[in-house]
């Protein structure tokens, strides 16, 4: 017969054993919101950003994707970001709001696909913690640059490649090729 002791301490290792992925899900949770009430309280737009702004109006108003209506100049270093503010532009018909919703939307996707590469292992809960105490993470989230979907395309880039456990075939390197291609 075994001790009260050696049976509370089995009793303890037995929950952490059955209930330890709920945990870490839920730690993850809290962490995610976390993240999401920092991104949102620091939440700002940069003056660069303003020129994709001023890029999206004259395109949602049918002038082009240029700077001055008559000049033929591309101002933009970013045609995937530009694209996906422009649609989300026409949507709401405004575009200082909707690049900071689109950006912390994207922020959070990031944290919720980070938590995906290795579901239930409390590293993961260590970087989602890292990232929502990066200041400079934080803060170029939401600065209305680019800067979130670059975080988004990295992570599904991962995803991609830790996924795939076989030996390369050509499905793996063409998802690959066009996640790296945006």
């Amino acid at each position: 017969m075994s001790s009260p002791k050696v049976q509370e301490t089995n009793i303890k290792e037995n929950f952490w054993e059955k209930h330890e992925i709920i945990l870490i899900t839920v730690g993850a949770l809290i962490l995610a919101g976390l993240f999401l009430a920092v991104v949102v309280n620091r939440a700002w737009v940069s003056d660069d950003s303003y020129i994709t702004f001023r890029v999206v109006e004259n395109f949602n108003n049918g002038f082009g994707l240029r700077w001055n209506v008559t000049e033929r100049v591309q101002v933009f270093t970013h045609p995937l970001w530009l694209l996906l503010v422009s649609g989300f532009r026409a949507l709401t018909g405004e575009v200082y709001l909707t690049s900071i919703f689109l950006s912390i939307g994207l922020s959070v996707a990031v944290v919720m696909l980070f938590y995906r590469i290795k579901p239930g292992h409390p590293a993961i809960l260590v970087g989602i913690l890292l990232l929502a105490l990066s200041g400079a993470y934080v803060d170029y989230s939401t600065s209305g640059l680019e800067n979130a979907l670059s975080h988004f395309l990295l992570v599904v880039f991962l995803l991609v490649y830790l996924r795939e456990k076989e030996s390369v075939n050509e499905k793996r390197i063409f998802w690959l090729s066009l996640v790296a291609a945006f």
